[in-house]
């Protein structure tokens, strides 16, 4: 399952503030709406913010060709939208990703954010496989209880977790 994706000019990510009861997709349009999904943890897991930040600057450039915005504009939007969780490191890094190739434009903004949500599911799912052999290479068929720090799960990611899978 995706948490977070660019369709047709929008932002579409799963509603974490929903769960575990509901099972909610947001469609975010104008980037205030995702600086809002952030602050109020509808999207939480560094790599999903990551990714979110990335995504987040394509649809700043979206909304400022919509809306004719000027480069003092769309670099003060940029600047609100990497402030959104201030202590977020991933989300300050996918805003970064993208904050220089900005002048290339929305089409290479974008598919620079694409690229990184799926090099985040890539490499996560490397990182599930590495832990779960290591796992099995020292402790073979015995029962096992794991304790994980902070969101390692899919749900903080784009697909897949970070530390089991």
């Amino acid at each position: 399952m995706r948490t977070i994706s660019w369709r047709e000019g929008k932002i579409t990510l799963l509603d974490q503030t929903a769960l575990p009861h509901t099972v909610q997709e947001l469609e975010i349009v104008h980037y205030r709406d995702l600086i809002d999904a952030i602050k109020r943890l509808a999207v939480r897991g560094a790599p999903a913010l990551g990714v979110a930040g990335a995504y987040g600057v394509a649809l700043i450039l979206h909304n400022a060709a919509k809306e004719n915005w000027s480069m003092e504009r769309i670099d003060s939007a940029i600047a609100e939208l990497r402030e959104a969780r201030p202590t977020a490191v991933n989300l300050a890094w996918g805003v970064d990703q993208m904050k220089s190739i900005v002048p290339q434009g929305f089409a290479k903004v974008l598919a620079r954010a694409e690229e990184i949500a799926s090099e985040d599911a890539i490499a996560n799912r490397a990182m599930g496989k590495h832990g779960a052999d290591f796992l099995m290479n020292k402790c073979g068929e015995r029962k096992l209880r794991i304790l994980t720090h902070c969101n390692t799960g899919a749900l903080a990611t784009t697909e897949w977790g970070t530390a089991l899978g």
